[in-house]
């Protein structure tokens, strides 16, 4: 494979098609739910409301979300966009994430109201007669999810406890078999006991950050803008330009982290039952919130404030590296770090296996045991394959899942 011309590809992807695509059907969406976004505080509140059993809780539904969508693409993916698209890239994976609640609403709600039973992108495709649009996206979900959610997690657990070879591959296939082989209910199990903890935890670890470069903050926010906004062009041509760059690295790694346009809420929110689609959809929505708007954005904000206070970390084209630099200012910053990111991407691996198990289940109704079978040999894979492939990869599969499922949301905004 060529990486370097693949790599190009998704470069050229995500800096001009998708990046526009994304925003447009976000700010379609909003318009045409009369912006959700302001729903958002009730959104939160409705999370912690005692529904009965055999409805599901909105916590745990939520908690699902986010260990699919927390993990590496919050921390060493925000470090990579801070590192290859500037400070100003923080800004973008802001504002993507802030659109993106309208897009998450939308692609919710939308297969919600088109396929209450079997609540998924794929089922409400075929209920509106788009089969082999609806096939394709369940075999991108499942495909791509063992990259997003295997592979990828494993390498950067890998990445952050270096134990020889296969050692950290096996360690990891086995834990993870332990909690998917238990089905929905073991995988919601753990979600909503490590994924609030490892939130918290890191939580504190980018305030700590702040508050040790608190003095360089104002001159943080103002490159944060700058950059941001500089559309002068760099001897590349327009796509060279500071504000380009950012732009694709903010939204790239904002839609990787949150998801919002991937159809992956809906999967992870039909594990709700209460509610009408309204407030189901508010909670898809609201981990968006958590995820890129919160989340992404303390982590990125921290990692520039970091960058600035000492910029050679800038130079770290690693994700892992710039980050483990960011929280080496913290007593004990690397070993809290190296813990978060391993608990974040085992969250990730566990929760997107029911995402592209729903996929995969699509195709082959019989054959979740058997996913979970490529899921653990995709572990082991992850622990020995570079991470550049992976993260290239990862970024093609995003765009053959996003596809079918921006579609899906513009014929749910149509009817």
């Amino acid at each position: 494979m060529n990486l370097q011309f693949w790599g190009k590809a998704a470069d050229f992807l995500w800096s001009g098609p998708l990046s526009i695509l994304l925003l447009g059907i976000g700010i379609l969406a909003s318009v045409r739910y009369r912006l959700p976004q302001r729903h958002i505080p009730t959104a939160v509140r409705e999370t912690f409301r005692s529904t009965p059993a055999h409805e599901g809780h909105p916590f745990t539904a939520l908690m699902l979300h986010l260990a699919a969508t927390l993990g590496v693409g919050n921390i060493a993916g925000v470090a990579a966009a801070v590192a290859l698209g500037g400070r100003g890239a923080v800004l973008w994976c802001w504002l993507s994430g802030m659109i993106g609640i309208a897009t998450a609403y939308a692609e919710t709600r939308g297969a919600l109201e088109r396929c209450p039973g079997e609540v998924s992108p794929m089922h409400a495709l075929s209920a509106l007669g788009k089969r082999r649009t609806a096939s394709f996206y369940a075999l991108a979900l499942c495909t791509g999810g063992l990259f997003i959610g295997a592979i990828l997690p494993a390498n950067a657990i890998h990445t952050a406890f270096p134990l020889p070879h296969p050692m950290s591959g096996v360690i990891l296939a086995i834990l993870t078999g332990l909690v998917i082989l238990g089905g929905v209910t073991s995988i919601n199990q753990a979600c909503e006991k490590l994924v609030p903890a490892v939130m918290i935890l890191f939580t504190a670890g980018c305030i700590g950050i702040l508050w040790i470069h608190r003095t360089f903050l104002g001159e943080t926010l103002r490159c944060i803008f700058t950059e941001a906004f500089d559309f002068r062009a760099a001897a590349g041509g327009l796509l060279g330009s500071t504000a380009m760059s950012a732009m694709r690295a903010g939204i790239a790694r904002g839609v990787f982290s949150n998801e919002a346009g991937m159809g992956t809420a809906a999967v992870t929110i039909g594990t709700l039952k209460a509610g009408d689609a309204h407030k189901r959809a508010m909670v898809s929505a609201s981990a968006v919130f958590w995820d890129t708007v919160v989340f992404c954005g303390l982590t990125g904000l921290s990692f520039s404030v970091a960058a600035t206070a000492v910029p050679g970390i800038l130079t770290l084209q690693d994700g892992t590296a710039f980050s483990l630099a960011a929280f080496s200012v913290l007593p004990l910053g690397e070993p809290i770090l190296r813990l978060c990111m391993a608990v974040l991407g085992f969250c990730c691996m566990i929760g997107w296996n029911y995402v592209g198990g729903r996929g995969f289940e699509y195709l082959w109704p019989k054959g979740g045991k058997i996913y979970c079978v490529f899921w653990c040999v995709g572990i082991l894979l992850g622990t020995l394959i570079q991470a550049p492939a992976i993260w290239t990869v990862s970024d093609l599969l995003n765009v053959c899942i996003i596809l079918p499922s921006l579609f899906a949301i513009l014929l749910y905004l149509r009817k």
